[in-house]
């Protein structure tokens, strides 16, 4: 006799977590969305300050054990509808990225916010004077100047 353990079906909790995920999340990530694009339009330090700080709500929200817990029985569960199959193993990698020390998670956050600020607030200086993306894209396709585009194109790549 063999005892071939099956799997229980997870599809209501799933479907009951799915629901309660974009409840909960939705507004996080509408707030991280119009915190990012103030941060990149305007550059101020207070801007990216407020997106730094939404995208730590959000790392906090899914870094909640009890929730992730209760996640994985449901990944490990048998899901037959290949939809919500799919949705749950993204929720499983989304949070399970999360599971790790709060204070490495907001030192990793800040960090790639301190590097995305670097490269959205760069400006390339090119005989003293600061170029927009846009009046380098103009120089680059442009000018018929090699030397004036070699400039422009060293400036521009300063950031890095």
């Amino acid at each position: 006799m063999t005892n071939v353990s099956q799997a229980q079906d997870t599809t209501q909790p799933a479907k009951d977590f799915v629901t309660e995920h974009e409840a909960k999340i939705r507004p996080l990530e509408i707030e991280i969305g119009k915190a990012w694009w103030n941060a990149n339009v305007t550059g101020k330090d207070e801007d990216f300050a407020k997106k730094e700080e939404a995208e730590n709500k959000l790392n906090d929200v899914l870094a909640d054990t009890k929730q992730f817990d209760r996640l994985k029985k449901i990944h490990d569960g048998q899901i037959p509808d290949a939809t919500l199959k799919r949705e749950t193993d993204l929720l499983y990698l989304q949070y399970l990225e999360k599971q790790i020390d709060p204070g490495l998670m907001k030192r990793m956050t800040a960090k790639a916010n301190t590097i995305e600020k670097a490269f959205n607030v760069f400006r390339a200086k090119v005989g003293g004077k600061e170029l927009t993306d846009g009046e380098v894209r103009q120089v680059l396709t442009k000018s018929k100047d090699s030397t004036e585009r070699k400039q422009v194109w060293e400036g521009s790549k300063k950031v890095g």
